[in-house]
């Protein structure tokens, strides 16, 4: 099961909020829950806070205590154009050290326009 949501609200003069959320479960794996907040300036410059929980909800994982998780994820967004965006993000696992298991992602994007398609529903997460 896979599920997703968001939202965006412009508040102010080229200022926006956008919270998403995405949902992981099946019987095979545990359950991850993401959650996210991003404010963006001038839909150029976006700055966002996240957390994502993994909890052993089917049992499977009942030996491995180490599979329910809560990491904080900080993150920074560029539109450099329309078409191109960076975006760096920073993970850290509460469950252990600082030195642990946390992560640095790079992520580069590039839309391609086709000027014989148009999207009815805009797409922002």
């Amino acid at each position: 099961l896979n599920f997703s949501g968001g939202f965006r609200k412009e508040f102010l003069e080229g200022r926006a909020i956008e919270g998403s959320f995405l949902l992981l479960a099946d019987n095979k794996s545990p359950t991850r829950i993401d959650l996210n907040m991003n404010v963006f300036l001038n839909d150029r410059i976006g700055v966002g806070l996240g957390s994502r929980n993994q909890i052993n909800y089917f049992g499977i994982y009942s030996k491995l205590n180490s599979f329910n998780l809560l990491q904080f994820i900080i993150s920074t967004e560029i539109r450099i154009s329309d078409s191109l965006e960076f975006g760096y993000s920073f993970d850290y696992d509460f469950k252990t050290s600082f030195q642990q298991f946390n992560s640095h992602e790079l992520s580069i994007g590039y839309r391609i326009k086709n000027k014989n398609f148009s999207v009815l529903s805009p797409r922002y997460f």
